[in-house]
């Protein structure tokens, strides 16, 4: 586990250093003296790239007392599944729309987690999606893709 945590600590700090140059580039357009469009993502991706060096100190840590353990292509099935469904719902995200793509997104992590109910896969794959919807729509006025039902 320790060794999956230190390659997982480096990848997310690797991907958390470029997104964060990514976001000086993006163009202001706002109103004066309001945060521009890439405050929110530079605050996200910083608390990432802590969470990383965490990680990466738990790896760290645990390699001491417990050795050495290796990555098998087992131990790596998961992650690729969940990247695989990731790469899927960005495929799909333009035809189907935020919501519908979401919804069929959360409930296949669910189930790559391990949840077996039906009914919790159901409630928390419509729930947690609508009122990302919801609230991105309504209260950060975000305009998020729409599917052949319009939302």
């Amino acid at each position: 586990m320790a060794s999956r945590d230190i390659v997982a600590a480096i990848g997310l700090l690797i991907f958390s250093g470029l997104y964060a140059w990514a976001t000086f580039y993006i163009p202001d357009r706002t109103i004066p003296n309001t945060p521009g469009p890439s405050f929110f993502p530079f605050v996200i991706i910083t608390l990432v790239a802590g969470l990383s060096v965490a990680l990466l100190l738990k790896g760290i840590a645990e390699r001491r007392t417990t050795g050495q353990m290796a990555i098998t292509s087992s131990t790596a099935r998961l992650p690729l599944l969940m990247l695989g469904a990731f790469g899927l719902f960005l495929a799909v995200l333009p035809w189907v729309g935020f919501l519908m793509a979401s919804v069929a997104f959360f409930a296949v992590l669910m189930m790559l987690y391990g949840s077996r109910s039906p009914l919790k896969i159901v409630l928390w794959s419509l729930a947690l999606p609508t009122a990302l919807y919801v609230i991105f729509t309504e209260a950060f006025q975000v305009i998020l893709p729409t599917g052949p039902l319009g939302f």
